[in-house]
């Protein structure tokens, strides 16, 4: 390292271990000033980001054996790379992945050469956008305006902003012993976020979808929810929360959690961020409480298995990242196609066990997406007729 002119990466390794001082500091706050990427690299090496104290527990940060990694990326023309297996090179990826995302630079694709992308059509991002069945079988667009306005039906008046939706409470007393149901669905291509008469928010991926009655009475507060949906559970003990979905039943009295649970899986995912939670699977009865931190996966025969999660990374979505920890391309192209509402045809044969691990903004367009995945030199994407295939590099 030349101690009289440090390169920017060297100024990176200094920052990270404490020692950058005087001339060299302000040299590199100079450069992070007013660039988003410059701003959140430094945020997430003070430990400011969401991400950085993740990072570190993920992969037993070890800043020198990092940053070397990135040096050496940063003399090959920054070229992007999402990396398998080896942690501390991936971690490396991760910080440049999503954080200088915007400013990428990928060596020149030759469309006619093997084994590379080959993508003529260019796929936005999802948006937000749901729809919203009531008791009547009518299907209302709960597409609001940024300023807000609110929507009336027989049994709800629902505010509506750009993106979300807050069922607002009956004042009056019920007309109706028992009360009717309500059902928001987000297609694949969008998200949205919900908040149930009773404070409850929820949060839905693409795909994804939840039953609940325009007013909770009884003992408990009881829904139905399939895809992949967040919870934040307004606390109440004296009437439990009670969450069914494919595989299993769900009971908490204020809590947050992650259900992923989508019928063409093999199995149902719910991961714990806060408070506590018991799941009943249907099938065979077996019940377990989870703590924060802890994931339980319901099997097709109602088997239940615990482990613990990294919650920050399972719930980013919601944060508008994709956040993976090797894991299969097969479902990574699951999670991309709910997302960007097109077909991937990936084979389980022909890719094998190739994991990949990194974070992705979810506003980045399918081809800049499948460009950095294809910029590891283990897979590439093609398009015929609208549909995608990924393929392995032979």
């Amino acid at each position: 390292m030349n101690k009289n002119n440090p390169t920017l990466d060297e100024l990176f390794l200094l920052f990270s271990r404490g020692e950058l001082t005087g001339n060299d500091l302000e040299r590199l706050l100079d450069w992070s000033t007013g660039t988003e990427s410059g701003d959140r690299i430094l945020e997430l090496l003070e430990g400011k980001s969401p991400y950085g104290k993740a990072l570190k527990q993920m992969y037993a940060y070890d800043q020198e054996r990092v940053w070397k990694p990135i040096r050496k990326k940063m003399q090959r023309k920054y070229r992007m790379h999402l990396l398998r297996r080896a942690a501390t090179v991936a971690a490396a990826a991760i910080v440049i992945a999503a954080l200088t995302w915007t400013g990428a630079r990928f060596l020149p694709v030759d469309p006619d050469a093997p084994e590379q992308n080959r993508i003529t059509t260019i796929v936005k991002p999802g948006t937000t956008g749901a729809v919203l069945e009531v008791s009547t079988g009518e299907a209302l667009a709960l597409d609001g305006r940024e300023e807000g306005h609110t929507l009336k039906t027989a049994d709800n008046a629902i505010h509506v902003e750009e993106g979300s939706a807050r069922f607002v409470p009956e004042t009056a007393p019920a007309t109706r012993e028992t009360p009717s149901v309500n059902t928001v669905r987000v297609p694949r291509g969008s998200e949205y976020r919900l908040t149930l008469c009773e404070g409850t928010q929820v949060w839905l991926n693409a795909e994804s979808s939840i039953t609940f009655p325009t007013r909770f009475n009884g003992k408990e507060r009881r829904v139905t929810a399939s895809g992949e949906v967040y919870f934040e559970v307004a606390h109440d003990p004296g009437h439990p929360f009670v969450v069914e979905i494919d595989r299993a039943t769900l009971t908490v009295l204020g809590t947050s959690f992650n259900v992923y649970s989508y019928p063409t899986t093999g199995q149902t995912e719910i991961t714990l961020t806060e408070g506590s939670l018991k799941t009943t699977a249907r099938e065979s009865g077996e019940e377990t409480t989870l703590r924060p931190g802890m994931q339980t996966t319901v099997d097709d025969t109602g088997h239940l298995s615990s482990r613990e999660v990294r919650t920050e990374f399972l719930t980013a979505w919601r944060h508008g990242m994709f956040v993976f920890f090797e894991e299969p391309v097969v479902l990574i192209c699951q999670k991309l196609a709910r997302w960007y509402d097109i077909e991937i045809a990936a084979d389980p044969d022909e890719l094998g066990d190739i994991r990949f691990t990194g974070i992705i903004k979810r506003q980045e367009t399918f081809n800049k997406v499948a460009e950095l995945l294809a910029s590891t030199d283990e897979i590439y994407f093609t398009e015929q007729d609208g549909r995608f295939e990924v393929h392995a590099r032979k």
